[in-house]
């Protein structure tokens, strides 16, 4: 989380991968991954401009 002027926050949602099959999985599920990051970030988004 980052602070920003105006009280606002910045919140960065990411995926490490690591190992010897993080490469592959990538390539394979690299889209998937994101596209739930994505999800996850919007859900979060929503819920703190409603509170």
């Amino acid at each position: 989380m980052l602070p920003l002027p105006g009280g606002r926050t910045r919140v960065e949602a990411a995926v490490d991968q690591a190992g010897p099959l993080a490469g592959l999985i990538g390539l394979l599920y690299g889209g998937l991954l994101s596209r739930y990051v994505r999800l996850e970030a919007d859900g979060l988004r929503r819920r703190c401009e409603r509170s």
